[in-house]
């Protein structure tokens, strides 16, 4: 009972360190997205008046400036999305949400990221209105989470959403891509936060590569799951798996 009773306080104690620690990164994560902001807004103004000038060279600094300062951004917004979450400051509001509305919504937003690469991007959804017991917010986030993932590895052909409403009141969010594939050795990792390259311009173009590590975890926070199945070569699909619901809020999950 003692040893039993110095485990459950080492645990908490570890618990409540891990937590600071999030609070802190939070903290301090957006005191420094605020200065970076603020970075990238002033060189962006600096850079349009200057081509105004006629002053290309230095333009060319001032969208340098800008570029490296949105690249920081990002990588940033990935750790405070990872601190957020981990700390539970990431608000939580389950409620009935239009599934459907939600993301042809979020059309107008994904389709020109995956034209600006060539890519052909489609919507399937059901003929009848889907609603998933959620978080709208966090949903969204989720889905362009994933979506911005399958965007960065795909260079032809197209990127997917589909929707199907399964027999046991269970929803499901399908994004496929035709891009290279997932190594079998790596799915295992795959949720895990790592840089894309080791090099340090590279992992600062890519941004730390937290994308699928933040998805998942909005996913658990709103109890619902996310798998995977990729083949080399031929694409990968990400399968997230919501409980639905009538409009009013009434779980369709049977037992």
């Amino acid at each position: 009972e003692q040893s039993a009773g110095l485990l459950l306080q080492k645990k908490a104690f570890a618990e409540r360190g891990t937590t600071a620690w999030s609070l802190f990164v939070c903290h301090a994560g957006q005191r420094i997205r605020k200065a970076v902001h603020d970075i990238v807004t002033h060189a962006g103004a600096l850079e349009q008046e200057l081509i105004a000038k006629k002053s290309g060279e230095n333009a060319d600094y001032a969208a340098w400036i800008r570029e490296r300062g949105s690249q920081i951004l990002g990588v940033v917004n990935d750790t405070l999305n990872l601190g957020f979450i981990e700390s539970r400051l990431t608000p939580l509001m389950p409620r009935a949400v239009h599934l459907s509305r939600l993301l042809q919504d979020m059309t107008p937003h994904l389709q020109p990221a995956a034209e600006n690469k060539g890519l052909v991007y489609t919507l399937n959804l059901p003929p009848a209105d889907v609603w998933v017991m959620g978080d709208a917010d966090q949903i969204w986030r989720m889905v362009e989470k994933i979506f911005d993932n399958a965007i960065k590895y795909t260079r032809h052909g197209e990127v997917s959403i589909t929707v199907s409403a399964l027999p046991d009141g269970r929803v499901t969010i399908a994004v496929r891509d035709t891009g290279c594939g997932i190594p079998p050795d790596a799915l295992p990792h795959i949720f895990e936060p790592q840089p894309y390259e080791e090099e340090a311009e590279a992992g600062l173009e890519h941004g730390l590569g937290i994308n699928l590590s933040v998805a998942q975890q909005l996913a658990t926070h709103m109890g619902s799951a996310i798998s995977v199945h990729s083949e080399m070569d031929k694409g990968t699909t990400f399968l997230i798996d919501m409980p639905g619901c009538t409009e009013d809020g009434q779980l369709l999950t049977k037992a």
